[in-house]
């Protein structure tokens, strides 16, 4: 069964350190993706 999680955070690291929790966890990091803006514009 496939499951699908969304999830926004305000900056890029806080991204990424969620990510890291998630493969602490158990959840293979070749299933997880990170969409990002450049905020610079």
């Amino acid at each position: 069964m496939t499951k699908t999680i969304v999830a926004v955070y305000e900056d890029f690291p806080t991204a990424n350190a969620a990510v890291r929790r998630l493969v602490e966890n158990g959840v293979a990091r070749d299933t997880i993706s990170i969409i990002a803006s450049d905020e610079r514009g």
